[in-house]
């Protein structure tokens, strides 16, 4: 029987520091349109998907810019643009290892050692631009 020991190691997905700052300015105008603009980062250290020392199954720190700009009309709407990862980090949400690899073979017939790593992505992994309208009631 094969034991895996873990004391000591990184639980996984445990990013060491993460932070967030946001901003924004509203300009001052005379009447019910008051404009906007933000801008936010996003940073998170490095982590490691699985608790056992996989080569390169790691995924990297990370940085990212989102920003936006519009308009708050009257107390009841909100019009903006936005950007969101501007910056188009792709980002993956984890990395594995493709299960597969422990009955490879060469054309002989021989094991054949071999790690191939999957990593997967979500939608926000990649620079968004879009439109949001708000109405409050």
């Amino acid at each position: 029987v094969n034991t895996f020991d873990a004391a000591g190691l990184d639980l996984p997905n445990s990013p060491k520091f993460t932070s967030t700052v946001q901003a924004k300015y509203e300009f001052q105008t005379s009447g019910n349109v008051k404009p906007f603009i933000e801008g936010n980062w996003y940073h998170r250290s490095s982590v490691k998907p699985s608790p056992s020392e996989t080569p390169g199954a790691y995924i990297p720190k990370v940085d990212l810019f989102g920003a936006s700009i519009g308009a708050e009309i009257g107390e009841n709407i909100r019009f903006s643009l936005f950007c969101k990862n501007c910056t188009n980090v792709h980002m993956p949400t984890s990395v594995g290892i493709e299960p597969g690899d422990a009955a490879a073979r060469n054309n002989f017939g021989q094991p054949t050692p071999k790690l191939t790593l999957v990593r997967t992505y979500a939608l926000d992994a990649f620079r968004t631009f879009g439109a949001t309208l708000s109405f409050r009631f």
